[in-house]
Parts: structure tokens; C-alpha cells; sequence
């Protein structure tokens, strides 16, 4: 008997001990969703997602949101030095902003021309952690130099991000080359509105599939509760029938 209590008593004071760390954990973790550190840890996201897109180009991606800017200001997370070795002594760079919560329009423009010139950027983008935190409805709006785009923190698919990290690389250098003969600029800006209209209907109907798909999954179970209320029924009948047979 006094073995059996003994590791009864250890059982408890095993599971005391994982009860408090699991609550520590939740405890960690509800702080870590109200806190600044959720919004550094989308600014990482951002970065790994975006460094493959640019550096094909050559471009030069770098975490600047600890450094002070041009205006005295840490504004402005990560930019963007386009393929230094095509602008010999100057820098054409576009700034990336990262957002973890919710911003109004307005506001999000404001912050942007204020990254810019921190940064001594040509464009700006903002990127959201979600839909639902963006100020615009779609995935990728542009306004002049700037533009805000959603890069889903829990579905990562950068489809959105890549087409906007190629607008940018455009918009930061379109003013050295206007008037090159080089470049196509209706083509471009034709393949720009292409590439945001299929977002946009790509994105419709990745949201349409997800809700077939919910109410697939809801109409399967609710069968599978039918059929097991089917069986059980029949087996009461059979068993009812059973019993007036002579």
C-alpha cells in the first residue's frame, strides 16, 4: 500500500509540476500576442519570406528597424538596396514596413511617407499580417510610391509580397529610366494590372474553396451523426419486432 501511495503521490506531483509549466506557457504565450515582441517576430517573417523574392535581383535586403534613420527616427524595418552594382555611387532603395496589427488608411500612408524619407527611400510598402488588419480590401493596393499588401502570418503564401516587392523595384527606378527605349513601361504597367487582377480573383477563390470545404466538413460530420442515429434506430426496431414475434 505504501508503494502504490508513493507513486500516487508522484503522479500528483508530476502533474502539479506540468499544470503550472502549461500555464506558464499560456501565460507566455497570451503576453507574447499582447506585446511588441509579436510585431518583431512578423518583421522576421517578412524578411525570410521577402530576402528569396529580391536577391535574384541582386538586390540587397537589410533589418534596419533597431537603427536611427535620416530623421532622427526608428521608423522604417527593413529596406531594400536595388542591384547596387546598376547605380555605381548612389542608392535606389524601396523601405518595408511591418505591421502585426491593425492600422487605418490614413495612418498607414502617413507612416509610410515617414519611412521614406527616414530611410531616404524611393517607395514604400507596408505589410500586414493579415486581411482583417489591413486598411484596404484587397491584398495589394498601391497609392503613388506606396502601397500596403496582406501576407497571411498563418498561411504564408508570398504571391502577394513578390508582386509587390517587383512593383516597388519598378516604381523606386522609374524615374531613371523614363524616356529609355529599353523599356517597355506600357508592357510593364499592363503585366502589373494583370498580375493584381489575378491576385485578387486568385484570392476570391481560395476564400470561396475554404468555405465549400467548411461546409463539406460540417455536412460529413452531421451525415456520420445521422447514420449512427439510423443504426441505432434500426437496431430498436429490430429489437421491437423481435419481441412481438410468437
Amino acid at each position: 500500500m505504501d508503494t502504490v501511495k508513493e507513486r500516487s503521490d508522484k503522479i500528483e506531483e508530476a502533474l502539479g509540476e506540468l499544470t503550472m509549466q502549461l500555464g506558464i506557457k499560456g501565460a507566455v504565450a497570451e503576453e507574447r500576442e499582447q506585446t511588441a515582441v509579436k510585431g518583431f517576430d512578423f518583421e522576421d517573417t517578412v524578411f525570410a519570406e521577402l530576402t528569396p523574392i529580391v536577391t535574384p535581383h541582386q538586390d540587397v535586403p537589410e533589418h534596419v528597424g533597431s537603427d536611427t534613420g535620416n530623421e532622427g527616427t526608428k521608423v522604417g524595418d527593413i529596406v531594400v538596396t536595388i542591384n547596387p552594382a546598376e547605380t555605381p555611387g548612389r542608392s535606389v532603395r524601396y523601405v518595408v514596413e511591418a505591421k502585426d496589427r491593425s492600422m487605418a488608411l490614413k495612418k498607414a500612408l502617413g507612416e509610410l511617407d515617414a519611412a521614406m524619407r527616414n530611410r531616404d527611400a524611393n517607395a514604400g510598402l507596408m505589410v500586414f499580417a493579415s486581411q482583417a488588419a489591413c486598411p484596404v480590401m484587397e491584398p495589394f493596393q498601391c497609392f503613388n510610391h506606396k502601397a500596403l499588401v496582406v501576407l497571411d502570418k498563418n498561411e504564408l503564401d508570398a504571391c502577394a509580397l513578390r508582386l509587390t516587392c517587383l512593383w516597388a523595384r519598378w516604381t523606386a527606378r522609374r524615374e531613371e529610366t523614363e524616356g529609355s527605349e529599353t523599356i517597355d513601361v506600357a508592357r510593364i504597367q499592363s503585366l502589373l494590372d494583370a498580375a493584381r487582377l489575378a491576385l485578387k480573383t486568385a484570392i476570391a477563390v481560395k476564400g470561396d474553396h475554404t468555405k465549400a470545404k467548411t461546409a463539406i466538413d460540417h455536412a460529413s460530420r452531421h451525415l456520420d451523426d445521422l447514420v449512427d442515429e439510423l443504426r441505432v434506430t434500426l437496431d430498436q426496431l429490430e429489437e421491437a419486432i423481435a419481441r412481438e414475434e410468437p
